[in-house]
């Protein structure tokens, strides 16, 4: 596995974090406003704890393994493919180790 899937799995994870919590507050808001229970309250609480926590991994959580630098703030695209005109990363900003490099933990 390279550095660059890796951070890509990373932001997936992310990715996928910040849809399922976001889906899962509007659903508990909807139901909280058709029943009233507090019980849907409380889901829309620990929806948006989830979000703000995927929100933090995606933001932090991407770091180089060698330098362990934050990569995540600075970009968000470690794919392959261009989009919108953005060129991939090719090298961690810090330390210079390339990420197609090998990932050793």
């Amino acid at each position: 596995m390279r550095i660059r899937d890796r951070l890509g799995r990373i932001k997936r994870i992310a990715v996928y974090g910040h849809i399922a919590s976001f889906l899962l507050v509007a659903a508990a808001a909807f139901a909280w406003f058709v029943t009233a229970h507090d019980a849907c309250l409380y889901l829309g609480f620990f929806a948006m704890a989830c979000l703000v926590g995927s929100v933090a991994l995606g933001k932090h959580g991407a770091r180089c393994p060698r330098c362990r630098h934050n990569l995540g703030s600075l970009t968000q695209y470690f794919g392959e493919k261009p989009v919108l005109l953005l060129r991939p990363v090719r090298f961690c900003l810090f330390c210079g180790v390339s990420l197609d490099e090998p990932h050793r933990p």
